[in-house]
């Protein structure tokens, strides 16, 4: 899905995305050098079918949870998968947001009586062990990278790169080991373990 916010064309900030022309004293700073477009919000421009998603940043789609479809937001991110405006929402929600929802005391909303409340292993999402048994050190990590278990034996690791393509794999069959990274480039990895007990997945960085 692509958002369909961009930048705008222009040359100054003088102007608002809605057209509002400000006043001298409201006027953003110049484009370029410390502050290049895209520095701040109003630097773009919700424009009607430029992308995939609506000026919320969301759409109606039908997903397991809800056949008959639903309104979701989406998280944009560029062609090098680095986060991009409007990142979540829009400068606006889709709909009314409840009253004590947001803002100073928020997040306490009474959620409505008829909601459903969905339980994962009914939907096909299958659970990921997150016990904190499993570590991965040190982070950042240069030419390897160890992986520890407390619980029972790690028998197979994928390191997965920023795309969820895997880079590297191997069958320690072991609750502690090391892992020969300095193949891989700089960046940001996870890696996939599973165990007798489930999986576990941890981030890492390469230097």
């Amino acid at each position: 899905m692509r958002s369909s916010y961009r930048l705008r064309t222009i040359t100054d900030r003088t102007t608002l995305p809605n057209g509002t022309v400000l006043t001298a004293g409201q006027y953003g700073p110049a484009i370029g050098g410390q502050y290049p477009l895209g520095a701040y919000l109003e630097d773009y421009e919700y424009a009607a079918g430029f992308g995939d998603l609506d000026d919320h940043n969301g759409r109606f789609c039908i997903t397991p949870e809800y056949p008959a479809g639903t309104y979701a937001y989406f998280v944009t991110v560029n062609d090098q998968l680095d986060p991009e405006y409007p990142y979540v929402l829009g400068p606006t929600y889709y709909g009314t947001v409840p009253t004590g929802n947001t803002g100073p005391g928020g997040g306490h909303n009474t959620i409505p009586g008829g909601a459903t409340e969905y339980d994962p292993s009914t939907v096909g999402i299958a659970p990921l062990m997150d016990y904190p048994i499993v570590q991965v050190f040190p982070v950042p990590a240069n030419d390897g990278i160890n992986a520890t278990c407390s619980r029972s034996a790690i028998q197979e690791v994928e390191v997965l790169d920023r795309t969820g393509r895997c880079v590297l794999r191997a069958a320690p069959l072991a609750s502690m080991f090391t892992l020969d990274i300095s193949s891989l480039s700089t960046g940001t990895y996870v890696m996939s373990m599973r165990t007798d007990d489930g999986m576990a997945r941890r981030p890492f960085v390469k230097e």
